[in-house]
C-alpha cells in the first residue's frame, strides 16, 4: 500500500499531533484525525480487543506500528503515551486522574502491562437466548483460565437470570468432553457459545466450579439441556481490567466510521485493593 507523497506527509504530521491529557482538563483526545485517507482511518480504528491490548502495551510488532511504517516509512512518531491517549474514548468526560493513570502505566522503572492469560480481566457479555420465539437477555461474565501453556474462557458469573425455576427437566450431570470456550472466542463475540450451550452440554466444560454449584448457573444449564432455550448471540460486550495496580477501567466498543472507533477505554477509576476485590465480586453474580 503506497500513498502519494502529499498524503504521506499529511499522515506523518497528523500522527505526530497528539493531544495532551491536561492535569486539570476535562477531555482526552486521540492522536490526531487522519480521516483524510481510508488507510489512515482503518489503521487507527481498534478493531479487536487483542489490538487494544497490543496498543496499550505499545508492542513493537503491533498492527498500527506496522501500518505506520508501511504508509510513511517510519513509526518514530508513535510512543506509548500517545498510544494510551488515543485509547480513551473522546465522547467521555475524563477526570484529572487520567493523567495520573498514564503516568502510573508508563513509569520507567515499573511499567504496567496487560496480559491475555492474566486472570485480572473479565468480559461481561449481554447474551440473547431464545425461548418459545421470545428473546431473553442474560448477562454472562467470562474470564480466562490457564493450565500449563493452554488458555481458554469460562463462564464465571450468570446474572439477571429470569428463566422460570419450574417447567424444565432436572439437570443431568454430563462428564466433561473437553469442548472448551477457545481463547480466541472474544474475537468473534463468543459466537462459539451457540455450539457449546446445547442439549447434552457439560457444565464442567464451560463453567467455573462456583457457577456450577450456583442456583442461577444450574437453572440456565437445565434450560439449555432441555433444548427449549438456545443461545442466539451477544448483543454487547464490555471488558473489565484490574491488572494495573490502583486502577480499574472498562473497555467497550464504540461505533462509528472515524478514527475514534472500535474498542476504547470507556471508564476509569482509581481504586484501593479492597475496592478492587469488591468490584471483581460484583462481576460474578451467581
Amino acid at each position: 500500500m503506497t500513498l502519494p507523497a502529499a498524503n504521506r506527509n499529511l499522515l506523518t504530521t497528523m500522527l505526530c499531533c497528539s493531544m495532551v491529557v491536561p492535569l486539570y482538563g476535562q477531555t482526552v483526545g486521540n492522536m490526531g484525525g487522519i480521516g483524510h485517507t481510508n488507510e489512515g482511518t482503518f489503521m487507527y480504528r481498534v478493531k479487536l480487543i487483542d489490538e487494544f491490548i497490543e496498543r496499550f502495551n505499545d508492542e513493537q510488532q503491533s498492527y498500527i506500528r506496522q501500518q505506520a511504517k508501511a504508509i510513511t516509512g517510519t513509526d518514530s512518531m508513535l510512543n506509548r503515551r500517545r498510544m494510551l491517549r488515543a485509547l480513551f474514548y473522546k465522547g467521555t468526560t475524563w477526570p484529572p486522574d487520567t493523567a495520573k493513570f498514564i503516568d502510573a502505566v508508563c513509569q520507567p522503572a515499573n511499567e504496567q502491562w496487560l496480559h491475555f492469560d492474566d486472570t485480572g480481566w473479565y468480559a461481561v457479555a449481554n447474551c440473547v437466548f431464545k425461548r418459545g420465539g421470545k428473546e431473553i437477555t442474560i448477562p454472562l461474565t467470562l474470564r480466562v483460565h490457564t493450565h500449563n501453556d493452554a488458555s481458554w474462557w469460562m463462564i464465571a458469573g450468570v446474572g439477571n437470570n429470569t428463566l422460570p425455576a419450574t417447567g424444565c427437566p432436572a439437570y443431568v450431570a454430563t462428564a466433561a468432553r473437553g469442548r472448551f470456550i477457545p481463547a480466541s472466542a472474544h474475537g468473534t463475540n463468543y459466537v462459539v457459545l451457540s455450539q457449546l450451550l446445547q442439549p447434552g452440554m457439560s457444565m464442567e466444560d464451560v463453567m467455573d466450579t462456583e457457577v456450577i454449584n450456583s442456583a442461577s448457573g444450574q437453572l440456565l444449564a437445565r434450560w439449555l439441556q432441555s433444548g427449549t432455550v438456545r443461545f442466539a448471540y451477544a448483543s454487547s460486550i464490555q471488558y473489565h481490567f484490574f491488572q494495573v495496580p490502583g486502577w480499574y477501567f472498562t473497555v467497550a466498543h464504540q461505533k462509528g466510521s472515524g478514527t475514534q472507533s472500535g474498542w476504547l477505554i470507556s471508564s476509569l477509576k482509581a481504586v484501593t485493593e479492597p475496592e478492587k476485590i469488591q468490584l471483581q465480586r460484583s462481576l460474578l453474580p451467581r
